[in-house]
């Protein structure tokens, strides 16, 4: 494993982590695993308002994980995901966005004490990267090696890089870092249901409290879900590749920039009672048209920032 290659960013969204450690607390005696899901960014193509995103690297973006399956096959010492159950999540997520990638995946080797990827796991590893109809250049292989009471320490998890052509792979542990870009795929994998990062191992409460509707925010409804995917797959006909989701306080942002520093930011309800959505046009970072609306008349807004986009 040589040093890391410069021209390659590597970003979580923030709530990816603790997912994992649900996983895992389903079945802590036996190896488990997921498919990472997520985005591919071009050189230039990502910008994150909080984050200095080098210009000149390819960014990759895990935004969640297909879970390994009804029938996957788990033991303390080996993990088969349910390749065909995985398959299904994934073309419903590309029903969702079709610029959804799988990006890599995760397993544990917490139960058996190993600390590295086997000679397996690697060979297999590089066999997927270098194969025609898998379209990334790149593969990230994180390796569980325990259950943490805390998903936010930095030693329970490992990340690997593989590359298209590469004969070697690196450790890219050092160089993951943690950002908002909720994903919208939490209707067919159930991981929406976190409202907050789960940072002790109270999460299976957290989540029961959640789900028993105590709290719930405006994203995690059909709803949310369904104008999150309308709008995105709109703002990726209007704007490309440079579209970004974040997320503030449980309150989603989508936001598409072009090419000559214009932008549109749009920001939905924070919870299932507010239906009024907030859009900003911006150039070069200075709001110069500010509206609200109802969302189900948000169209209407969307024409005229895409008319000031223009003049």
């Amino acid at each position: 494993m040589h040093k890391f290659p410069n021209e390659v960013e590597i970003l979580f969204d923030r709530n990816v982590f603790p997912y994992i450690v649900e996983e895992l607390r389903k079945h802590p005696s036996v190896e488990e695993g997921g498919k990472y899901i997520g985005y591919v960014y071009k050189p230039g193509e990502l910008t994150l308002q909080k984050f200095d995103v080098n210009a000149r690297a390819q960014a990759i973006v895990i935004t969640d994980f297909l879970p390994s399956g009804p029938k996957a096959v788990r033991t303390a010492v080996e993990f088969m995901p349910d390749g065909d159950y995985q398959e299904i999540l994934f073309r419903r997520a590309e029903k969702l966005d079709a610029a959804i990638e799988h990006v890599g995946t995760w397993h544990s080797h917490h139960c058996n004490g190993l600390q590295t990827l086997s000679l397996g796991d690697t060979e297999g590893y590089f066999r997927t990267v270098n194969k025609t109809r898998y379209r990334p250049d790149f593969f990230l292989a994180s390796l569980v090696k325990d259950i943490p009471t805390n998903p936010e320490n930095p030693d329970w998890i490992d990340h690997f890089l593989f590359v298209r052509g590469v004969g070697e792979y690196y450790l890219a542990t050092d160089h993951v870092r943690v950002i908002d870009s909720p994903t919208i795929f939490g209707t067919h994998t159930g991981h929406g249901q976190l409202q907050q990062t789960v940072t002790s191992s109270d999460a299976h409460d957290t989540v029961n409290t959640l789900q028993k509707g105590m709290s719930s925010a405006w994203y995690d409804t059909d709803e949310g879900r369904n104008a999150l995917a309308e709008d995105r797959r709109f703002f990726r006909e209007q704007f490309g590749t440079k579209v970004i989701a974040t997320r503030r306080d449980s309150r989603i942002t989508l936001t598409g920039e072009t090419k000559n520093g214009k932008a549109v930011s749009v920001t939905y309800p924070l919870n299932p009672r507010d239906k009024e959505v907030s859009i900003v046009v911006l150039h070069h970072g200075d709001a110069i048209l500010h509206m609200h609306c109802e969302l189900s008349h948000r169209k209407i807004s969307f024409a005229a920032a895409r008319a000031a986009l223009c003049n």
